[in-house]
């Protein structure tokens, strides 16, 4: 038996009438192999007395040989312990990097606490130096009952903002009492109107939000608003809320400005920067917007999905 490559046209081959068996360890690899195969027939002679003779053929078998490509069971048990492997290693360099982004959250939402904590403790000085301006003015003009009634208001306001200055948020209740205390002191200088009103579907005790939050938009107000409309100006807060948004209201009538310049107001660039903090620590939740003609101004603060 000999086996040589060749090209097989399979198309070719006669339908089988005999049976070969080829040993399987004759073939060693992969390939075209051909086939040598020697037969041997009789002729029939032409009387039953003489024998056949044996005429000798040759033929060509052609055939090709690929072993099958299923993997054995070391194959497969290699393949799983890489996957498993790999991904191991994927799982441990994801944990590792969720590690260093938490951590680097955590840090930056430390320094905005910092940073909100400072803001607060400039707030308060600010807030207190124009109350003691008030009551120094209020003396000037030699009105002692309205002086003496500012200080007694700000002493009751002064002892809320420090008891406050340390809480991260504050009732709304406490804070609508503060913005109460603070209007009533500036309307004995001013002689203005006000109103707050709290809708009753906010809960005042249990609904909270960061102290003083509000104070220098009044403050804003009051300065730059209405103080020259003397009785004639009205001040207007409303809070209510949309589903489980808060939305915070003030309106004043006073003479309007440019909304989308840039003052250099202590209190509003403190409060604008205070809000822009706020976002870093709890979220993109604060959006201020302030909205400004002739004769009204409309700050409208809202705290997205944070009522119950």
């Amino acid at each position: 038996m000999k086996f040589m490559s060749s090209d097989i046209d399979w198309d070719s081959l006669p339908n089988p009438r005999y049976t070969i068996n080829i040993p399987r360890s004759v073939i060693t690899e992969d390939g075209k192999y051909q086939v040598f195969v020697t037969t041997a027939d009789y002729q029939k002679g032409r009387s039953r007395s003489r024998k056949a003779l044996p005429l000798v053929t040759s033929n060509i078998l052609s055939f090709r040989v690929e072993r099958s490509r299923a993997f054995s069971s070391s194959d497969v048990m290699l393949i799983i312990g890489s996957v498993l492997l790999l991904g191991g290693v994927y799982f441990l360099l994801l944990k590792q990097s969720q590690r260093r982004r938490l951590r680097k959250e955590q840090q930056t939402t430390k320094e905005a606490r910092l940073s909100l904590q400072a803001v607060q403790s400039q707030l308060n000085p600010h807030f207190i130096f124009n109350a003691l301006s008030g009551i120094q003015n209020l003396m000037n003009k030699q009105e002692n009952d309205k002086a003496n009634a500012y200080l007694t208001t700000f002493s009751k306001l002064t002892r809320m903002v420090l008891n406050d200055a340390h809480k991260e948020l504050i009732p709304l209740s406490d804070e609508t009492t503060l913005l109460d205390y603070y209007l009533r002191m500036e309307q004995l200088r001013f002689g203005f109107s006000y109103q707050i009103d709290v809708a009753t579907s906010i809960d005042n005790q249990n609904t909270e939000i960061p102290p003083m939050l509000l104070q220098p938009f009044l403050e804003n107000a009051v300065k730059h608003g209405i103080a020259s409309l003397k009785e004639a100006g009205a001040i207007q807060i409303n809070i209510r809320r949309e589903q489980q948004d808060l939305f915070i209201e003030i309106r004043d009538n006073g003479k309007g400005f440019d909304a989308s310049l840039s003052y250099t107001g202590k209190g509003l660039e403190l409060s604008k920067n205070r809000i822009s903090l706020l976002n870093t620590v709890y979220g993109p939740i604060f959006d201020l917007d302030m909205r400004s003609r002739v004769s009204e101004t409309l700050i409208i603060i809202t705290i997205k999905n944070w009522l119950a």
